[in-house]
């Protein structure tokens, strides 16, 4: 046993996390076998892959004139904010299937559903370009297989992240200023297949191995100090666990709230 919680942290893995993880996919089975992933557009188990498309929405969001304009300007990295919003099987927001409750979901089911193990994980970075880098830019980055538009990678411009910072992000890394050209940047957002399936390749996968190239892309800028090459690999190698106690921190806290507001309703 020692051995391999050993290994978890040479690699970066969390124990915590990975019983995260394998509760999800149990949570998926029972979806599975009880029909709930087969209803909705997609008419599908969890397990089936969905083709996707990569759309790249920053330039349409900038506006053509403002994005070749901060292609040609320096930009530095500061963050990635890695950011978290509920998988809800009741209002259908970024839910793959369209999953609506049966008649005979109560109050409670709906409880635990918003503090639900299934969640959807994108990030956010925070990048600052323009002259002497004055300016900030929020690019949102995820995977999705949400309707009404194709299953796949989407990276937009988020000009209400510090309006919903607070809400959604779970931790931050801490890249220290590091200057990636801005289309290198989206290039690393858009390396990942787009092609999506709930419990495969989802939302984790793309935002856990696309903030890893990040932070590798950082290490290799020249004239890093080996206090600085140290400091990034500690924020990879945290990663895993740091997404598993802030995840759990919040579905504590969600669920606390919900059962409060849920023992109000039957006393009233």
């Amino acid at each position: 046993m020692a051995s391999e919680i050993e290994w978890h942290k040479r690699s970066g893995k969390s124990v915590l996390d990975g019983f995260g993880r394998s509760l999800a996919r149990r949570g998926l089975d029972i979806l599975d076998m009880t029909g709930v992933t087969t209803l909705g557009e997609y008419q599908h188990s969890s397990r089936q892959l969905i083709d996707g498309v990569i759309r790249n929405r920053v330039e349409e969001s900038l506006g053509a004139a403002k994005f070749e304009k901060i292609c040609k300007q320096r930009t530095v990295l500061e963050h990635i904010h890695y950011c978290q919003s509920g998988l809800s099987f009741v209002n259908g927001f970024h839910n793959p299937h369209k999953v609506v409750p049966g008649s005979g979901v109560s109050a409670l089911g709906e409880a635990l559903a918003v503090a639900s193990v299934l969640n959807h994980d994108y990030l956010v970075l925070e990048l600052r370009c323009g002259r002497d880098c004055g300016e900030t830019l929020f690019i949102r980055a995820e995977k999705s297989g949400h309707p009404p538009h194709q299953a796949g990678i989407i990276l937009t411009v988020d000009p209400k992240f510090k309006e919903t910072e607070e809400s959604i992000r779970l931790f931050t890394i801490r890249c220290g200023d590091k200057e990636i050209g801005f289309q290198d940047i989206l290039a690393i957002l858009a390396d990942h297949s787009p092609d999506y399936s709930l419990r495969d390749q989802n939302c984790w996968q793309y935002t856990r191995r696309t903030a890893r190239r990040l932070l590798h892309r950082c290490k290799q800028l020249p004239d890093l100090s080996a206090e600085e090459i140290g400091r990034l690999q500690t924020e990879e190698d945290t990663m895993e666990s740091r997404i598993a106690t802030s995840h759990l921190r919040r579905v504590v806290n969600k669920g606390k709230r919900e059962m409060k507001n849920l023992w109000s309703r039957t006393r009233g």
